[in-house]
């Protein structure tokens, strides 16, 4: 916020007076009316064009004051709620923690799926492979840094051993935003018996992924720790 003249007709210095500001609105309902002005243009402007960075300006002329207000870095969130940055902390004893939720939700619920065997009933020659939609989760933005998905893998590496399990991919992913854009795949098990061209020809060629074991790999793409 800042003044919108600095001085008055008369050449004297005009100064930001808060008294009169915080007199201005006092009124609750009238404070609502304002801030909407803002907001609604500057989700119009997000909704509209695919602008990255952009300024929104509300002037008051009866105040002589600018309020203006950058936004930058936008991005499309990987499912429907805001994506959040991750941040690295000391482990806690409160709250929840993305890391051990991720790793709770392998050995309670994948693993167990897998050793039903299910994948063992189908006749003929086939690849065994299971899908885990992490789309519904509440903790969906870490898939996208780095440090938590190092540590999703680091589970994902603990229980599920090649020699122990019978199936040869378990692929982590959600649906990309776009339509038609197919899977974001974040994290997979992948036996080493099953064959690279098989694996481009179910998910396409535009992956690219960083081994954390022979087995146990995470997408390249995601961002660095924050």
């Amino acid at each position: 916020m800042k003044l919108i003249n600095d001085f008055d007709p008369a050449g004297r210095l005009l100064r930001f007076d808060p008294w009169h500001f915080s007199k201005a609105y006092e009124n609750s309902a009238y404070r609502l009316s304002e801030v909407m002005k803002i907001i609604s243009r500057i989700e119009a402007t997000i909704c509209g064009a695919a602008k990255a960075d952009f300024v929104e300006y509300l002037r008051k002329e009866d105040l002589n004051i600018l309020v203006e207000v950058r936004v930058s870095q936008i991005q499309e969130s990987c499912d429907s709620m805001p994506d959040r940055s991750g941040t690295v902390l000391e482990p806690t004893f409160t709250g929840y923690a993305p890391e051990a939720m991720f790793n709770r939700l392998v050995e309670r619920r994948v693993l167990k799926k897998l050793q039903k065997g299910q994948a063992q009933s189908l006749p003929g020659d086939h690849f065994r492979s299971l899908i885990v939609d992490v789309s519904r989760l509440p903790y969906t933005s870490e898939f996208t840094h780095r440090w938590y998905l190092q540590q999703f893998g680091q589970s994902v590496k603990k229980y599920l051993q090649p020699k122990e399990i019978d199936v040869d991919l378990v692929v982590f992913c959600y649906s990309r935003p776009e339509p038609g854009s197919g899977l974001n795949i974040p994290l997979m098990f992948r036996k080493s018996n099953f064959p690279n061209e098989a694996f481009i020809e179910l998910f396409g060629k535009d992956l690219s992924f960083d081994e954390l074991s022979p087995e146990v790999f995470i997408d390249r793409h995601q961002n660095s720790d924050h």
